[in-house]
């Protein structure tokens, strides 16, 4: 493997992202003699497919990280060194345009540690640490904000807050992470903290038999019920601390995996199939799939209350596959593993133009794109499971189908109404402009981000959409290096 000193070569020349200052004597320093994980070690490598266009992604974040570290929901545009510098012209959501009243922006400001600590996971996924590649400054500035935001009890966030459940586990995926590919140790007591309180947080509710009780995750607020959803995000947390010997509590953390696995068997099941529909799909001669529950057997994927009209998609049946491939010794090709990956085949990754929207932002026609379909956490999903259990041709049909059919597509920037707007010069990245020509991010403020559009875009606006869309393109190589833990003797 290559090291992380090593450069890759289609890296683009230093930026002044960080700004060059001399290193302090009392600055935490990387562990010469630390040997990074496997799981992680293929975040360095010098060929990553799009890889250009995943740095688009990433600097559209870092130019618009707020002074504080951190990345506001609702005001990203504050501090964008694009707008101040080169006066970049911001042209907001291409849908906001007609009128279309979800065409959201911006994000909700509570949710300002959550999405501060999506974008930082985007960045590690890409090798950028405190300590590694061109976003050093900004990785340091994350990274203190994030400290800042965790309570004596280790949780990240608000405890009020329902969302910032899944702040805790991002926030602690990247400290952890950050640990993993530098060996400072300059967050450990956070960290531990942060593990001990996911560890000590699952809730008995439901039973393997009558004699024992199992227990995964619910929302820290009072009358929520175990879900899917938030269980993923603690499952990812914890195999990146387990891969990196940070949990200490290990017979705990075995509990916990066998009590996620008895979650998984009994949550995907055929019941939000009504018997109509089940014999409607046999008639027909198409497949009828068990299901992945949010928090009961079989009922999908969840919504926000005030947009039921979002589509149910394969989220969680990725999100179980992922569950199950980590934390057991389930084989990737098992029958568990190809039914739900075969699921997420039936529901394709689709954008929609604006021409397919009437002013409403509804289909125009029965035949136009729904937009109800968009959904970039479904994406990140199933990406990552498809990359860890999929066939080479399940690969390559969601590649064609998520990559070049929507990501690669309406990045802005290469979207076609930037192209017709602002030429080709509009597509220069960093250091790989024409002499003469503008980089396109001094152009178009929204260079290498997505627009918020979406099953969540009004929850954490362009700044969540951005950072997703490069956690997408990053499943080929973020968890290449998996294999099924086994501690050192």
């Amino acid at each position: 493997q290559d090291s992380p000193e090593k450069e890759a070569k289609d890296e683009e020349p230093k930026q002044d992202t960080d700004k060059k200052e001399g290193a302090k004597a009392d600055d935490p320093q990387p562990d010469p003699n630390w040997e990074i994980p496997r799981l992680f070690r293929d975040r360095f490598e010098e060929k990553k497919p799009h890889h250009e266009r995943t740095l688009a992604a990433l600097q559209w974040l870092a130019d618009h990280q707020n002074e504080d570290g951190s990345w506001r929901p609702d005001q990203f545009e504050k501090d964008s060194r694009r707008v101040k510098e080169w006066k970049a012209e911001v042209t907001y959501n291409v849908f906001k345009g007609i009128g279309i009243e979800s065409a959201f922006d911006t994000g909700f400001n509570s949710l300002e540690c959550g999405v501060t600590a999506i974008a930082l996971l985007a960045f590690l996924g890409d090798g950028h640490t405190t300590h590694h590649g061109k976003f050093k400054g900004l990785m340091k500035k994350g990274l203190s904000y994030l400290t800042t935001q965790q309570d004596e009890s280790g949780f990240f966030g608000d405890k009020e807050n329902v969302n910032d459940s899944y702040t805790h586990a991002v926030s602690t995926m990247v400290l952890v992470e950050n640990y993993a590919l530098t060996g400072d140790k300059s967050h450990l007591t956070n960290i531990e903290k942060a593990i001990d309180f996911i560890l000590s947080h699952r809730s008995y509710d439901f039973a393997k038999d009558a004699r024992e009780k199992r227990g995964v995750w619910r929302y820290f607020v009072e009358d929520s019920s175990l879900n899917t959803s938030l269980s993923s995000w603690m499952v990812l947390a914890l195999v990146s601390a387990q891969h990196s010997g940070l949990v200490n509590d290990k017979k705990e953390l075995e509990r916990a995996f066998e009590d996620v696995n008895a979650w998984v068997k009994v949550i995907v099941d055929y019941k939000s199939l009504s018997r109509e529909e089940a014999e409607a799909l046999e008639m027909a001669g198409k497949k009828r799939y068990a299901i992945a529950g949010y928090n009961t057997p079989g009922t999908g994927n969840s919504r926000l209350t005030i947009r039921p009209q979002w589509s149910q998609n394969g989220a969680l049946d990725a999100a179980t596959v992922m569950m199950m491939t980590f934390t057991t010794n389930e084989k990737r090709t098992s029958k568990f593993n190809r039914e739900r990956l075969e699921y997420i085949q039936t529901h394709k990754p689709s954008w929609v133009a604006v021409t397919d929207l009437d002013e409403k932002g509804n289909p125009k026609s029965p035949g136009a794109k729904d937009p109800y379909k968009i959904d970039f956490i479904y994406w990140f999903y199933a990406s990552h499971a498809m990359y860890q259990s999929g066939s080479s041709t399940q690969k390559k049909a969601w590649e064609k189908d998520l990559y070049d059919g929507v990501l690669l597509k309406y990045q802005r920037g290469w979207h076609d109404n930037d192209v017709k707007k602002f030429k080709e010069e509009v597509k220069n990245v960093v250091g790989h402009g024409k002499e003469g020509e503008k980089e396109g991010r001094q152009i178009l403020d929204e260079h290498g981000s997505w627009d918020p559009l979406g099953a969540w875009g009004e929850i954490g606006g362009r700044v969540t959409t951005t950072a997703f869309g490069a956690l997408a393109l990053q499943a080929p190589y973020r968890y290449k290096g998996f294999v099924p833990y086994r501690p050192k003797k």
